[in-house]
């Protein structure tokens, strides 16, 4: 993983859970739908809303093994690509709770369709938007804290400077620049350690 992009201080029991604990609970859960599913062809086969959901299951499955291998790489990539996860998997669960409640109530499509909605609204802000602050706040630019670097930087530089004190033309007496090569004044060459004082030409 790239440690460029990715804050390891914040934790990483929910990071942990999600790419290596819940593909595991994905797929058992397929395994089911895929049992339910053979066990009842005929029904799952005959109304395609009820094959939509079987699908839906069985793709979350291979999206969550998915979001496992992506976890192993750039960690950029993994947020891209989570982000689409996870905004399939709100319209899922919305999707399969709405099924579900459209059978229980006797093919009833205003309260599948109310229960869906519902969920849906839910599942986006406590499943989606959730887990998207939680995976964006751990992306850190390489240039973080660059400019903070800098700043303090530039202020330790102008303090030296300020606390220094002032060197002479050895020759003359005129005050030097900073860096200074040779004397604005007199021209005379500066040699580093020769420099004179203020208090020595009095």
């Amino acid at each position: 993983m790239n440690d460029l992009h990715m804050n390891r201080t914040l934790g990483t029991k929910w990071f942990t859970f999600y790419t290596k604990v819940r593909p595991w609970f994905a797929c058992v859960t397929a395994l089911r739908t895929v049992f339910d599913f053979l066990q009842y062809v005929e029904v799952y086969t005959g109304y395609w809303w009820m094959m939509l959901s079987f699908a839906m299951l069985v793709t979350q499955a291979i999206l969550a093994v998915m979001v496992f291998a992506k976890s192993r790489g750039c960690y950029m990539d993994f947020v891209r690509f989570v982000k689409k996860v996870l905004l399939f998997e709100t319209i899922s669960i919305a999707y399969g709770l709405g099924v579900q409640q459209y059978v229980q109530n006797g093919f009833d499509v205003g309260t599948a369709f109310i229960s869906a909605l519902i969920t849906v609204l839910i599942a986006y802000f406590a499943w989606y938007r959730l887990n998207m602050k939680y995976f964006n706040k751990r992306i850190v630019s390489p240039y973080d804290g660059a400019d903070s670097f800098v700043e303090a930087t530039y202020t330790t530089q102008n303090v030296a400077r300020e606390n220094a004190k002032p060197s002479f033309c050895r020759k003359c007496g005129n005050k030097l620049f900073d860096g200074a090569k040779y004397c604005g004044k007199c021209g005379t060459e500066v040699i580093e350690g020769v420099r004179g004082n203020n208090d020595d030409l009095r």
